[in-house]
């Protein structure tokens, strides 16, 4: 891999692991284009630490308070989401892994998502707290998160749209996305550190440029993600995705 193609895929990993349209996807376009095998596995493990990174950061004070406060229950809603990523993640795995090289499933799946941010557009606002959700509704934005273990469905697309559709407010949607995403996004590069390859860190400056890049660009995102959310725009992002995924599948 070349520098700029890792400052590319950083700044890329970053800005799309929050907004609605799919880190997942928009990586496997450009590894596929510049058909990057050798160091792949490692520059995602990386760029995704610095991802998992900006969330710890900018989510440190609700950490702290969770835990300070004993909220047990909210950390077993948590748990619940997270469990149907864990459980298909495991019996899918080569499923999952074949889909990266497929761009015209890539395709299928962003429209797929994009149908999803279009359908926010018809949620009724709620004022349901999030100490006052369900494990059942929990549930559900689980099954959103785990549909997004397979590229160009997103991960923040699909659980910030199952916050809106199960009736919390968006403040909270907000919220318990990225909460939920710290286990998923933790599990998954821990399970993907096994396949490092030992020589490919003979490259760890380029992949600490990388990381830093994606832990600062993933900042930027997670502010935006919040207006976006808050202004009842998600739905706009439908329209670049279904813009891409028809590209995808023409050409």
């Amino acid at each position: 891999m070349l520098l700029y193609q890792i400052i590319i895929l950083a700044v890329v990993q970053g800005f799309t692991e929050f907004l609605p349209i799919s880190s997942s996807g928009h990586l496997a376009i450009l590894q596929n284009l510049w058909n990057i095998k050798e160091g792949a596995i490692v520059l995602d493990t990386i760029l995704h630490l610095g991802t998992l990174g900006a969330i710890l950061f900018f989510l440190r004070k609700e950490i702290i308070q969770i835990f300070k406060e004993k909220n047990w229950r909210l950390i077993f809603l948590i748990i619940i989401a997270s469990l149907p990523a864990a459980i298909i993640g495991f019996l899918f795995q080569n499923k999952i892994e074949s889909a990266f090289s497929s761009l015209k499933f890539i395709g299928i799946a962003f429209l797929f998502t994009a149908l999803i941010l279009f359908l926010t557009k018809f949620v009724k606002q709620s004022n349901q707290p999030l100490k006052e959700m369900h494990w059942f509704q929990a549930l559900k934005i689980g099954l959103g998160q785990a549909l997004a273990l397979f590229p160009g469905i997103s991960r923040s697309g699909l659980t910030l749209s199952s916050g809106l559709f199960v009736g919390l407010k968006k403040e909270d949607s907000y919220r318990f996305s990225f909460l939920i995403a710290i286990p998923v996004i933790l599990g998954a590069t821990l399970f993907k550190i096994k396949d490092v390859s030992g020589q490919m860190l003979n490259y760890w400056p380029l992949l600490l440029l990388g990381l830093l890049i994606s832990f600062t660009t993933g900042l930027i995102s997670l502010k935006i993600v919040k207006k976006v959310i808050i202004d009842n725009k998600l739905a706009y992002f439908s329209i670049y995705l279904s813009i891409l995924g028809i590209l995808l599948l023409v050409l």
